[in-house]
Parts: C-alpha cells; sequence; structure tokens
C-alpha cells in the first residue's frame, strides 16, 4: 500500500501520493481479529486534528503459516478441554487462534464456597468462544468425577510451547478457594512461550 500527504480544503481533503510507499508489519494475531482489514490514519496537513481513516485489506495465507497436524497435550485436563473447545482434534492452526490461557489448578473443598480446577481461553477474534467476550471456560467437573487433590502438574508449562501466538497465560493453585497462589515459573518461561514483541529494529537492513 501507498501512504499519502496533501492539504485540507473546505471541502475536503486534497492528497497528493508519496514517493515512496509506507510498509507496515501486523502481527498474526492482530490479522484475526480484524479478519485482514484495518484503518489507517492518514494526515491532510501538519495539523495533528485534521485526518481522516483508510481501510486496507491484507490478505494472509494461515495454511502455510501453521499446520494442520494433529496435536496431543500432555495435560489430560487440558487436553480434555482443547477436544471439546474444537469438537475432537486439535492442530497448531486451532491454538493459534488463542490469545490467551488461564488455568487454575484449585483444589476443591466442601464448604459453601467450593471451588475446582478450571482453564480458561480467549481469542483474538471477538466473535469465537462461547461467550460475548470471545472466552471459553471449561470446569474439571466436566471431564472428571474424581476431585483435584494434587499440585499444579508440571506437564502443563510444557504445553503451552504448542500455542504459537500467546499473549498472556496465567497459572494458579491453592490449598483453600480463598488463598489462590500464582504457580512459580522457571527462570525464561514466559519469554519462550510467550510470542516475541517485534520492533522496528527487527525489520531493518
Amino acid at each position: 500500500m501507498k501512504d499519502y500527504q496533501g492539504e485540507y480544503i473546505d471541502k475536503g481533503y486534497l492528497n497528493y501520493p508519496m514517493e515512496s510507499p509506507l510498509v507496515c508489519y501486523i502481527p498474526i494475531g492482530y490479522f484475526y481479529g480484524i479478519h485482514g482489514e484495518f484503518k489507517v490514519t492518514k494526515y491532510a496537513s501538519t495539523n495533528p486534528m485534521r485526518y481522516f481513516y483508510e481501510t486496507v485489506k491484507v490478505e494472509a495465507n494461515i495454511e502455510e503459516v501453521f499446520s494442520e497436524e494433529p496435536i496431543t497435550v500432555s495435560d489430560p485436563f487440558l487436553d480434555a478441554a482443547l477436544k471439546a473447545e474444537f469438537g475432537g482434534a486439535y492442530c497448531e492452526r486451532d491454538l493459534s487462534q488463542i490469545q490467551s490461557v488461564q488455568i487454575y489448578y484449585y483444589r476443591t473443598t466442601h464448604g459453601q464456597f467450593s471451588s475446582e480446577p478450571s482453564i480458561t481461553f480467549a481469542y483474538y477474534d471477538k466473535r469465537l468462544g462461547a461467550y460475548d467476550n470471545a472466552t471459553s471456560v471449561y470446569r474439571y467437573s466436566d471431564f472428571f468425577d474424581e476431585d483435584w487433590t494434587r499440585d499444579f502438574p508440571e506437564e502443563t508449562l510444557l504445553d503451552m510451547q504448542y500455542f504459537p501466538l500467546l499473549e498472556m497465560v496465567k497459572f494458579r493453585q491453592s490449598r483453600s478457594a480463598s488463598t489462590p497462589s500464582e504457580v512459580p515459573l522457571p527462570d525464561g518461561y514466559l519469554e519462550c512461550i510467550l510470542v516475541k514483541a517485534y520492533t522496528a529494529d527487527d525489520f531493518s537492513e
């Protein structure tokens, strides 16, 4: 696409093509949410209040980026939730649509305010998921009859490597419903599993 420069006149904008194109790098996760269409702000003059928008359509072949080969994660609870979410088998392309994962391995209690392990998936595309804010939630009792009485499973941390475009993860465990605690993470763990935050330096020649 090309950017424009121009001037503001009484009846609208008078635009002049720039000599060189403007190159934009769009994160794939962002592409999911906007379905290839995004707005570019263009200024008609040096006055920052004089601007307008132009819609730009971007195409991407997701099939060439993420594999359709079936995946099986190690955590039985996470595996069951993913199978329920995607109707059986799931693959890297399916998991690339998920923006964040929250996994709470709360130990169940038998009091008035009992809780149980849960998994929440949030999507880039706000039209996906079981709820209006594009999230899906699964409870441990959706798949298993017994209570969870162990520590946070280590294999769950390793399973996050299968989600190629994660922007946020949250892991919690507790011995009671009233005292949840963050799961201690290995050094450098988040940098390994979360999507890289690119800067202009990554694309400089």
